[in-house]
């Protein structure tokens, strides 16, 4: 799995195209570079589609799993507790 850095890279945007056209501040889309992902999921599914890459090149690596570990986004894989 590429970071989010190369990801923007291999689309040919400088960091400021891309923070433009995702409408997202210069710092705040360095800071999830820097970070190598963790940004909100809205904003993940905006830099992968602008990116053409992998959603999960943008979330943490817990989010990822949770997005695509499909027993924890059944109600078998959520917690909760049943009430009479």
């Amino acid at each position: 799995m590429t970071g989010p850095e190369q990801a923007r890279e291999s689309a040919g945007l400088s960091v400021e195209q891309a923070a433009a056209r995702a409408r997202i501040a210069f710092s705040y889309l360095r800071r999830i570079e820097r970070q190598g992902g963790g940004a909100p999921f809205v904003l993940a599914q905006r830099l992968s589609r602008l990116y053409g890459c992998p959603l999960d090149t943008f979330l943490s690596r817990k989010e990822a799993r949770k997005r695509t570990d499909p027993l924890l986004d059944s109600p078998a894989g959520r917690r909760h507790t049943v009430r009479p």
